[in-house]
């Protein structure tokens, strides 16, 4: 095999001997070369370098000249090669990543930049890692308390394995629907109606997202699930009449609820307070008796030696006190008699009615407290004394 290869010649070259630099194609750099000469030149290159041979004759009329076929052919494959190697060249941008294969064999992961791969021999896949990518899913399901309910999510992720991703799954996108939808039913049927539509969205679409996460990680399918969203939930048309008659009536029950809680809030303490004040009002009384039964008794005691050294002047005198001491207390009548004594009439049963309303007016309510035994009746009890001692 005859190896034609070409060497290339500075312009600055001596050629001739001369001594004058010479171009390329043999001209002095003193006149400008002929057009048509550096043509048949350059025709005369391409013939040398695809192996064609001389003609004594072409189609042209021309001997020696290669044929006009050959020079369609040899531009013809310049241009595909040229073609070729142009439309090799790919560019990966900064949030992508680029996955070439070599007949279908995994070869090689390129980031960002320009890259330049075979075809025909190798294959490429670039895919943006860092874009948030979003499905959604759909469907009516059963709740725990079996009701039906209507519910619709949005699953936001994104690839955080691009091998795991194109060779793990066949089809990652149909993969993660079908994971989300059965996490979906799963976290729907583990909870009750009244909990899905009021308080528990935030907290069911976190579940449905650790359930898509932990079911994608056991498939390698190189998703990162970053959030789900409950977009809609609400009860079907068929039975939204009955729900809502459900509805209103848990709202009513919680009215009524909440009136009880707020009556027992604002009379519990009001029966605290008066309980407390009653105990406290009984054991001042408590310590006021004690007070005056131990006052008495050293007043007795003070008084008995007294009595001891003359009886009848002490009874006399405890007789005047007493006395004063009912009197001073209790309302009197006097009635004039025509022989000149005076009679002096005590109206008992006014005087209780007296002494049962003043205590009333006070605002103590003796009668609906207190037992009628512990009412402190200090009149009607120092006129039961005064009874005993003028019977004595």
């Amino acid at each position: 095999m005859v190896d034609y290869t070409i060497m290339p010649m500075a312009w600055n070259e001596p050629g001739g001997g001369d001594g004058k630099r010479r171009d390329p194609w043999g001209k002095n750099n003193d006149t400008p070369p002929d057009l048509d000469q550096v043509f048949k030149k350059f025709q005369e290159k391409l013939r040398v370098v695809f192996g064609n041979k001389k003609s004594g004759g072409d189609n042209f009329g021309t001997p020696g000249q290669p044929s006009g076929v050959s020079i369609s052919s040899g531009l013809l494959l310049t241009i595909v090669i040229l073609l070729y190697i142009i439309f090799g060249f790919y560019i990966v941008k900064p949030a992508e990543q680029g996955v070439i294969t070599r007949f279908g064999k995994y070869n090689r992961t390129v980031g960002p930049g320009p890259h330049w791969y075979p075809q025909f021999i190798e294959q490429k896949d670039i895919v943006n890692t860092e874009e948030s990518l979003s499905i959604r899913e759909a469907g009516t399901m059963l709740t725990k308390d079996e009701n039906l309910v209507s519910v619709e999510i949005k699953v936001q992720y994104y690839i955080n394995d691009i091998n795991n991703f194109l060779f793990k799954v066949i089809e990652p996108e149909k993969s993660l629907k079908q994971a989300a939808e059965s996490a979906l039913r799963q976290a729907i049927g583990h909870n009750e109606l009244d909990f899905i539509i009021t308080a528990g969205q935030l907290e069911i679409g976190e579940q449905t997202r650790k359930q898509i996460a932990n079911t994608l990680d056991s498939y390698n399918a190189g998703i990162y699930i970053s959030g789900v969203t409950l977009e809609e939930v609400k009860v079907p048309e068929q039975v939204k009449a009955a729900f809502d008659d459900a509805t209103k009536a848990k709202e009513d029950r919680a009215r009524f609820i909440h009136e009880a809680e707020t009556y027992y809030n604002k009379i519990v303490p009001e029966a605290k307070g008066l309980a407390q004040q009653m105990l406290q009002e009984a054991e001042a009384y408590k310590q006021e008796t004690i007070d005056g039964a131990i006052g008495n008794t050293q007043r007795f005691n003070l008084v008995l030696p007294a009595f001891k050294k003359s009886p009848q002047i002490t009874k006399t005198r405890l007789y005047i006190e007493a006395l004063e001491q009912v009197f001073s207390n209790s309302s009197k009548i006097l009635v004039d008699l025509n022989d000149g004594n005076n009679l002096i009439y005590l109206p008992l049963d006014q005087l209780m009615k007296s002494s049962k309303s003043e205590l009333t007016s006070e605002g103590k309510n003796v009668k609906d407290t207190l037992p009628d035994q512990h009412i402190r009746r200090d009149e009607p009890s120092n006129i039961r004394s005064y009874d005993r001692r003028r019977e004595s």
